[in-house]
């Protein structure tokens, strides 16, 4: 009977205990106290930062330098100033957790009544505390390996950026590379990293050993192997076209049977606005299967790029008066350079005229159909202004045969056309 009933006592004495006043004011006192000493160290440590931030904001326009490389930020001071101030931040909110969770399990553990509650949370956080430490103990050298990469991997990554951006702005230079390679370099860097980080974290993951995990890698392989072969000879082709320099954004090229100026120049496409503002992308592969012409390349050096255009004028005007009428167009046309002159080519000398080829020089490849257009326009005047036709592609004439198709200084100077001869019909019709 005693054995039953002393379990009963025990309970009912721990019962009257918990529930007697003194013991719940003195708990209740006790709690506050803590809870205020608790609140004090959050506020004073919530002080400590926001000084240690205030010294770091003078520090960052006085003493806080950027890390350089010749002539190029790494790390600005703004950038270094961030780092600290995320850490920190960091800090404080760490430090506040930790000392909540203190606060919770002293309280409890003043009152007899959760008194209990707290040992069991605090042996069950103990206990999850100490597996996951065991487990992290076991697991810390492929943690160390997976963060000291990714920090790597990460940094390599910025420093790259920033070292291309100062290669495409010419703040830095390497002899024979060119500003137009830096992004697109950048950019197979920047792959390269981040697919080294790749290989050398997946090994240490929790679960890359696992089945499961080598199905889904098979698969994926498997999907990107068959859905990716366009995409690859695109970005191949994109590289190619990159390093040969071909085209840049901005320039007037013709690609097949496309004219219009570079928008765009990515891995994968390249996108043209012809000059009726249509938006054209062609994949690169495309573009590297087909000749391409750049009417911007030679534009922008002496002498320029040649604009032309021909005429076809019969054989009894002068060829000195046709040339000189069309240089005086070429000239008269705005965007074609004045030096070096405008110049002639008889191109050709075919059975009903001769073929005049004008030709100029421009600096403003973008402007090549307005100059066609304003040169076209000047011909036109020049030569209705001098009583001159243009009989273009060729004409018929009604003639005898018997003045020659010359000009007139050429002929003899005793030069008298042969009569008009008509042969009588008598005979043709008579009866046999």
């Amino acid at each position: 009977m005693d054995t039953i009933m002393t379990p009963i006592m025990d309970w009912l004495a721990k019962t009257r205990e918990a529930f007697n006043p003194e013991t719940v004011l003195n708990s209740l006192i006790a709690a506050c106290v803590v809870t205020l000493v608790i609140y004090l160290i959050i506020r004073l440590w919530r002080r400590i930062i926001l000084k240690l931030q205030a010294r770091l904001e003078k520090a960052q326009t006085t003493t806080l330098k950027p890390l350089r490389f010749q002539k190029l930020d790494l790390l600005s001071a703004d950038d270094i100033a961030s780092m600290i101030n995320d850490g920190l931040r960091i800090a404080y909110w760490l430090g506040c957790a930790v000392l909540i969770v203190v606060n919770i399990n002293l309280v409890f553990g003043f009152f007899p009544a959760t008194r209990g509650i707290a040992a069991r949370v605090l042996d069950h956080v103990r206990g999850t505390a100490t597996a996951m430490g065991e487990n992290l103990y076991a697991y810390l050298p492929k943690l160390t390996v997976i963060i000291i990469t990714a920090v790597i991997a990460f940094y390599a990554v910025r420093v790259a950026r920033l070292v291309f951006r100062g290669l495409a702005t010419r703040r830095i230079t390497i002899n024979g590379f060119y500003p137009e390679w830096a992004m697109p370099t950048f950019g197979l860097v920047r792959l390269v990293i981040i697919a080294v980080a790749f290989v050398l974290i997946l090994p240490n993951l929790p679960a890359a050993h696992s089945p499961a995990f080598r199905g889904v890698s098979i698969f994926v392989a498997v999907l990107v192997s068959l859905g990716s072969t366009a995409a690859v000879a695109n970005m191949i082709s994109g590289v190619v076209l990159t390093y040969t320099r071909a085209f840049k954004v901005g320039d007037r090229v013709r690609i097949a049977d496309t004219v219009g100026d570079i928008k765009e120049k990515s891995l994968f496409v390249t996108r043209i606005v012809t000059p009726k503002r249509v938006e054209i992308a062609i994949p690169n592969s495309l573009v590297l299967a087909n000749h391409v012409v750049n009417y911007s390349s030679l534009a922008r050096r002496e002498p320029g790029l040649i604009i032309h255009t021909s005429v076809t004028i019969g054989y009894d005007v002068p060829r000195e008066k046709v040339e000189n009428l069309l240089i005086e167009a070429a000239q008269a046309t705005e965007h074609l350079e004045a030096a070096p002159e405008p110049f002639v080519l008889v191109t050709s000398l075919d059975d009903f005229y001769i073929c005049y080829e004008i030709n100029g020089y421009t600096r403003n490849a973008r402007q090549m159909p307005g100059i066609s257009s304003e040169l076209h326009g000047h011909i036109v005047d020049r030569f209705n202004e001098a009583g001159i036709e243009i009989l273009s592609p060729h004409y018929s004439a009604i003639r005898d045969g018997n003045q020659l198709s010359m000009p007139a200084e050429h002929l003899p100077q005793d030069y008298e056309p042969a009569p008009f001869r008509i042969h009588p019909f008598e005979g043709l019709f008579k009866k046999k």
